[in-house]
């Protein structure tokens, strides 16, 4: 499962399984103005079940699961918008 906010306007859905059961590091952002998706910088892991936020500019990711739900995981990521980019943050405490 992917997991969605929304930041100035645009939808960004991130994480969630591909083709074949596989986590992904999609990163897909619908923009409300325009009604048109595009593909941003996908998140640096494939992921599922991830929590996603939206926080004075940025958009922060947090765990979720791997491996099909069979492993947690503690890492998480900032995203910027206006470097579409991502980058580590403190992981937590535990997955």
């Amino acid at each position: 499962m992917a997991w969605a906010t929304e930041l100035d306007g645009r939808l960004h859905v991130i994480g969630g399984y591909g083709e074949g059961r596989v986590d992904r590091g999609y990163h897909h952002v619908y923009d409300l103005k325009t009604d048109r998706w595009y593909n941003a910088a996908a998140l640096p892991r494939g992921a599922n079940h991830v929590a996603v936020t939206s926080l004075e500019g940025r958009i922060y990711v947090f765990g979720g699961f791997l491996e099909q739900n069979r492993n947690p995981d503690h890492n998480a990521y900032v995203y910027d918008p206006g470097l579409n980019s991502w980058s580590p943050i403190a992981p937590l405490p535990r997955p």
